[in-house]
């Protein structure tokens, strides 16, 4: 389930959850995708992704075949983004000597033919927000029996150094029985800002049950990377 995560303010609504913060429903309502990566566009996050092992074989093997080829299929786990009458993947690099990529293949005659592949950059839009990646405090001991999850968190956007500066923090929070996975949301700062390198924020995640045996996620990478 998604976290309703209550903070003393007004209410906005974010990814479709509906959280109190102190920014106001207009400064944060997004009118596009979440993410985008090329021709990959994610509108919730985390983001949902399935194997390419879910396509039938034959479509596979041309979709495996014409990545090769292309030069684009090395060094990147492939997974499928959405499946209607374009066929979009994600890339997500297994070595670090990769960048993301993405592929769009055409449905319309039948077999999938290839239109594009190429690097890309993830980029984050969520409109009055900024995105930050987060890692566990290594100063707090995180509690199995324990609702909350204590994290350092850093903005991803040019923030000005990355201090809070009385703005509102809003992670949404997504459950499984074996998964947390976590994207840290924050006020964005009006104007222009600098880029020196961001600090890091302490802050406490509030869950809806204990911690238990469950991994942790960070969702502000695609996919998901566990973090503890």
């Amino acid at each position: 389930m998604f976290r309703q995560l209550a903070k003393a303010g007004s209410f906005i609504t974010l990814l479709g959850l509906t959280a109190c913060s102190g920014v106001t429903s207009n400064s944060v309502t997004s009118a596009g995708a979440v993410a985008t990566c090329g021709t990959a566009k994610f509108d919730s996050l985390p983001a949902i992704l399935e194997p390419l092992a879910t396509l039938a074989e034959s479509d596979r093997i041309t979709v495996t075949e014409a990545l090769m080829a292309s030069g684009a299929y090395e060094g990147r786990d492939w997974q499928i983004v959405s499946d209607d009458e374009d066929l979009v993947l994600f890339g997500s690099p297994t070595d670090s000597n990769f960048p993301y990529g993405h592929a769009t293949f055409n449905r319309s005659d039948g077999a999938p033919t290839l239109k594009v592949a190429n690097n890309c950059n993830l980029i984050f839009s969520s409109e009055g927000l900024n995105i930050a990646s987060f890692r566990l405090d290594p100063e707090k001991m995180l509690d199995p029996a324990s609702s909350s999850v204590p994290i350092l968190f850093t903005e991803k956007a040019c923030a000005g150094g990355g201090a809070l500066s009385g703005r509102a923090v809003a992670p949404s929070v997504h459950e499984t029985a074996d998964r947390i996975e976590i994207t840290v949301f924050i006020e964005a700062h009006e104007g222009p800002q600098t880029c020196p390198s961001n600090g890091e924020v302490g802050w406490v995640v509030e869950l809806e049950s204990p911690v238990g045996q469950r991994s942790i996620a960070d969702a502000s990478v695609i996919p998901s990377r566990d973090v503890g």
